[in-house]
């Protein structure tokens, strides 16, 4: 089982529960998220465009945002890195 930083918030959300990090990773099916819960994921990609739009506007920046593999994004990230990239959006380690 690998483990990221949202586990933690997602151990607690929307309430504690010592399994929903490890079902989640097993695949177990989920309950579909409610309307509170699609505001806010409706609200954080607004928020996250903005934010790329206003660096976009100051540098240039390479979004990996669009890359869906985790493997591929790391790999990416790494070899823009090394190649001195000013500015690396949702790049993964």
């Amino acid at each position: 089982m690998r483990f990221v930083a949202t586990d933690v918030f997602d151990y607690h959300r929307p309430s504690k529960c010592g399994l929903r990090v490890y079902l989640r990773a097993q695949g177990a099916a989920e309950a579909p998220p409610g309307p509170f819960e699609e505001t806010l994921r409706r609200l954080g990609r607004l928020h996250e465009a903005r934010d790329l739009a206003a660096l976009t506007a100051t540098t240039d920046v390479i979004d990996l945002s669009r890359v869906d593999d985790r493997r591929e994004r790391e790999r990416e990230t790494l070899r823009l890195l090394s190649e001195g990239t000013e500015a690396i959006y949702q790049g993964c380690l």
